[in-house]
């Protein structure tokens, strides 16, 4: 695919949702016409909240993984005695807020699968989210038409290269019968184009593996730049997902700075949002 083009397949844009006591997330409108329940969270937080959105959340358990920076998806384990007030391993809400050095995660759920390293989980358990860590990388929620089988991906350049996207549509169709065409979904906010400057063995890796029109280099400019979300838009359309069932976003983790966390703006002190998603019920 040469170039993933917004206006020719129409793509809507995830949108800002503003909670009344003064906390911000945001959805998918394809998401929420098959009626999962699902939220990219930000770092505007609500009066008395811990940073995740209780309203979405409800009384389902919260899960999640180590994230690794590879390709490995993972079926959720079955709903035990998960818990969202405090993740394993980190002390923190819902691991949200000051992340640890490496970023990565300990599974929250207590179902045999503590401590696995991945970076995405699949679910068709109405009574749990799944969901990915974020702090510049990029993230994918998807969710078959019935809403019944859903995903989150973490997607950062290295899962990119790795094929995680791509290795996610495949495990629901695997796992679950659903075919890519059957997949709606959204892009969460990422690092934007214009501050994603890496350096040319990166920019190697991505033209290595047909993603070299995400590859931006201007006169002046010492290094490329990568367009994070252009690239996860064209995996999904590669791997058979139609490009007008996918909201993007025109977000930028490291330039919103009032909505977002940026791991290259801050460092190792940057704190993290989530992106998550579950099945809709019966």
């Amino acid at each position: 695919m040469q170039g993933f083009n917004q206006q020719v397949f129409h793509i809507k844009m995830i949108e800002a949702v503003d909670h009344p006591d003064g906390g911000r997330m945001y959805q998918g409108p394809k998401l929420s016409a098959v009626g999962v329940p699902h939220a990219w969270t930000t770092r505007i937080v609500g009066a008395g909240q811990s940073g995740l959105p209780e309203h979405i959340i409800g009384d389902r358990e919260l899960v999640t993984l180590r994230q690794v920076h590879g390709r490995e998806i993972h079926q959720a384990p079955a709903t035990t005695t998960c818990a969202h007030g405090k993740s394993e391993g980190t002390g923190e809400s819902g691991g949200v807020g000051r992340g640890r050095e490496s970023g990565e995660m300990e599974m929250m759920c207590v179902g045999g699968m503590g401590g696995v390293g991945g970076d995405g989980l699949v679910s068709r358990d109405p009574a749990q989210l799944i969901a990915m860590r974020m702090a510049d990388c990029g993230t994918v929620l998807l969710a078959d038409r019935t809403g019944r089988y859903v995903a989150a991906v973490h997607a950062g350049w290295r899962g990119v290269v790795a094929g995680v996207v791509g290795h996610a549509v495949q495990t629901m169709q695997r796992l679950y019968g659903v075919e890519a065409s059957q997949l709606v979904g959204g892009v969460g906010p990422c690092i934007g184009r214009a501050h994603f400057e890496v350096g040319h063995e990166v920019a190697e890796q991505f033209c290595a593996v047909g993603l070299g029109s995400c590859v931006h280099e201007r006169p002046g400019q010492a290094k490329p730049h990568i367009d994070l979300t252009d690239a996860i838009a064209q995996q999904l359309a590669d791997a058979g997902v139609r490009p007008d069932a996918i909201d993007l976003h025109d977000r930028c983790t490291f330039r919103d700075a009032d909505e977002f966390y940026s791991y290259r703006r801050e460092g190792k002190q940057a704190g993290r949002m989530l992106a998550m998603i579950g099945a809709r019920a019966e």
